[in-house]
């Protein structure tokens, strides 16, 4: 392991410069007073396993998930995630089946055959098709010349702004959300300066999966292991100056009530040349054929507006370095595996199989994650997952408002905004509004024909940017949120932009559905999560848009004094728990997620008693049995940094102990390590929050 150290020293090198000039590392913070003890042992870390299960109203996590724990003291592992087998499957009986005459499962093959073909790829790697274009931009003297390089129509890559078609909130028509397009994060808040030594240790372990394989692409082209590693360091300190302004959960967790909202955009275009001066915005959004929008959704423009004052005369190395590693790590899932491999060899990694490579590509929300979505919800699935689940949502969204109707703290102007929020929320339930996205108009070149993976990566991101711009001011569909967020991913959300619920079908992999589960059983594996996610419509973020998705607040100042206090109380709560030894959670940068399971426990619970299940242990069993996992000591301090959600045992133990249900389930006393008092218990909705 001794080739791993080296580019993960380079980051850490990078990472103590930036904690020693934002000033001396802080000493660590004292801990939090303990509100209740320290009642359950963190079994999900390996090594951490008492000799025995708890009882239930003990520790609820460990008595339902010990066994699975205790027989994965090895290694990682999550009884639900990894599930993505069954979308293999479907998709393998598709492709395999010769007389099925579909032109869009048509193009997959040649992609997915592409991929497959080692012995092709390696003759024509890819690199020789990528180094143009890296030329290209080495070779830009001037600021000038490098803007004329980047907005060439033979320069298909944005690498500093996501464009994509959706909802805008003033017109109710589809128009272009501008987004930051980050090389090393989906979680700008990496960026920040460390504030202490355990911080920069997290920062670094979060970032090290990205940085080695931008080191891989540097090395791929012809650097050497230190000048890659340094090169890549180099592009993390450059992101840096700008990326600590992009939208962010952690940063806006940060800021006051309302911000989110306030920070949502509607702007035309000459605002964006006001905004924008001197960075090409208006110019690349012409190259894409992004310039005739009505209006243009910006989330924090701040970030914007930084991009553009570093876009200077005097920051062109790094701008052209910047730009140069955003292509290559965009581009390196299409190149030679074997290149790809011999240097995960020499940075000490395991190599990546050709089925794991071809997979990633097939699969990415810029090549057919849709088509993979669509082929497992027809063949894994069926028709009555989509039946069932969508009932179960519209009970769970009436179950939510009535639970509004009855609670005291919302003045009744409020109620009546949130209510009508909940009637106007839309489903999109194992497929997006309107439909997956049909792709038989794409016409990909077989490997006789000249074509590469490469070039018809290309190719479909020309297409799916002509698919886009199609709907270009069509009225606003919430299915454009599946373009960005990958329909194959293990993931439910809410989107507030189109006051939607989205749950992707490869959300219900690794068991979480079968025909043949039972209702209530299937209230606790999904039900919850759609209770958490509706939840997200009236929380710190969602209650900051009304019905129609427009940035106007649910609550007046009193309602929001109310909903705050009542969130703090789980802020404070979470705060004082003690996950690793001397690590405690971050309540402020989990509200809103802690908020959602407890509401989402609540209101899946209430719903099941709707329905007129008294017994209701199977709702807590499925849920609990959902957050089975073990991982490393290393991989839960960066879940602690990066990861705006509780650690699994806490979304299990402190969303039962708040339950009445849950006392009359297991019969809990005061005795009992789960018990809290009724009166301290958290609650935010219902006729018995205080």
């Amino acid at each position: 392991m001794k080739h791993m150290k080296r580019w993960f020293s380079a980051l850490l090198a990078l990472l103590l410069a930036l904690a020693l000039a934002a000033g001396a590392l802080a000493e660590a913070q004292p801990a939090p007073a303990e509100l209740f003890g320290r009642p359950w042992y963190n079994i999900t870390v390996i090594g951490n396993l008492p000799d025995s299960a708890a009882d239930a109203a003990d520790d609820l996590y460990s008595y339902y998930n010990y066994d699975f724990v205790a027989a994965h003291q090895d290694a990682a592992a999550n009884a639900v995630l990894g599930g993505d087998g069954e979308i293999k499957a479907a998709v393998k009986e598709a492709l395999a089946d010769t007389s099925l005459n579909d032109p869009s499962v048509e193009q997959l093959r040649i992609f997915y055959e592409q991929a497959m073909d080692t012995e092709t790829r390696k003759k024509g790697d890819g690199l020789m098709e990528l180094l143009p274009y890296l030329s290209a931009v080495a070779n830009a003297e001037t600021l000038e010349q490098l803007n004329a390089a980047i907005l060439s129509e033979d320069f298909p890559f944005s690498p500093f702004v996501e464009l994509v078609v959706a909802n805008d909130y003033v017109t109710g028509t589809n128009c272009v959300n501008i987004a930051a397009n980050l090389a090393f994060s989906d979680e700008p808040a990496t960026y920040d300066p460390p504030t202490d030594a355990m911080d920069w240790q997290l920062k670094l372990m979060a970032m090290g999966e990205k940085f080695q394989s931008l080191t891989i692409a540097y090395m791929m082209v012809g650097q050497d292991q230190v000048a890659a590693g340094s090169a890549a360091s180099s592009v993390v300190d450059t992101e840096r100056n700008w990326a600590v302004y992009a939208d962010s959960t952690t940063h806006y967790m940060a800021k006051e009530y309302g911000a989110y909202a306030e920070d949502t955009k509607s702007m035309t275009l000459n605002d964006l040349e006001i905004l924008c001066p001197h960075f090409p915005l208006k110019e690349t959004l012409a190259k894409f054929g992004k310039d005739k929008s009505e209006r243009y959704v910006v989330i924090a423009p701040e970030w914007l507006a930084a991009l553009d004052a570093f876009w200077t005369e005097e920051n062109l190395n790094a701008l052209r370095e910047l730009i140069n590693a955003k292509v290559m790590m965009e581009c390196l899932p299409y190149l030679d595996r074997t290149k790809y491999n011999e240097q995960l060899a020499v940075l000490g990694s395991d190599p990546e199989t050709p089925e794991a490579n071809a997979w990633k590509v097939c699969t990415d929300t810029k090549t057919f994650s849709h088509l993979a979505a669509k082929l497992y919800t027809e063949r894994g699935l069926g028709a009555r997952a989509k039946e069932r689940l969508t009932a179960m949502a519209k009970g769970l969204v009436d179950t939510l408002g009535g639970l509004i109707s009855e609670t005291k703290w919302i003045s009744e102007d409020a109620r009546a905004r949130a209510l009508a929020k909940t009637q106007t929320m839309k489903l999109n339930i194992l497929e997006p509004e309107g439909g997956y996205q049909d792709f038989s108009t794409l016409s990909l070149l077989k490997t006789e024909e000249g074509g590469t993976l490469l070039t018809n990566y290309l190719r479909i991101k020309a297409w799916w940017n002509e698919q886009d711009n199609a709907l270009l001011g069509t009225p606003g569909l919430s299915r454009l949120t599946w373009v960005i967020m990958s329909p194959v991913m293990a993931n439910a959300f809410y989107d507030p932009a189109s006051n939607s619920i989205n749950i992707l079908p490869g959300y219900l992999t690794g068991g979480k559905y079968t025909d043949d589960i039972s209702e209530i059983k299937l209230i606790g594996t999904v039900g919850t999560t759609i209770g958490h996610e509706i939840s997200h419509g009236f929380d710190f973020f969602g209650s900051q848009f009304d019905a129609d998705a427009a940035p106007n607040p649910l609550y007046t100042e009193a309602d929001e004094t109310a909903f705050l206090a009542l969130v703090q109380k789980v802020v404070d709560y979470y705060s004082a728990i003690e996950v690793l030894p001397g690590l405690y959670e971050d309540g402020n940068k989990l509200k809103a997620e802690a908020v959602a399971d407890l509401v989402g426990m609540k209101v899946a619970l209430t719903y099941a008693r709707s329905l007129g299940y008294t017994d209701l242990e199977p709702v807590f069993r499925a849920d609990a049995e959902y957050y089975a996992q073990t991982s490393d000591q290393n991989t839960a301090m960066v879940l602690m940094k990066i990861d705006t959600h509780p650690a699994q045992y806490l979304r299990v133990n402190v969303n039962a102990q708040m339950m009445d249900e849950f006392y009359e389930t297991f019969d809990v006393k005061e005795s009992n390590n789960m018990y809290v008092a009724p009166e301290s218990r958290l609650r935010i909705w219902g006729p018995d929050v205080k």
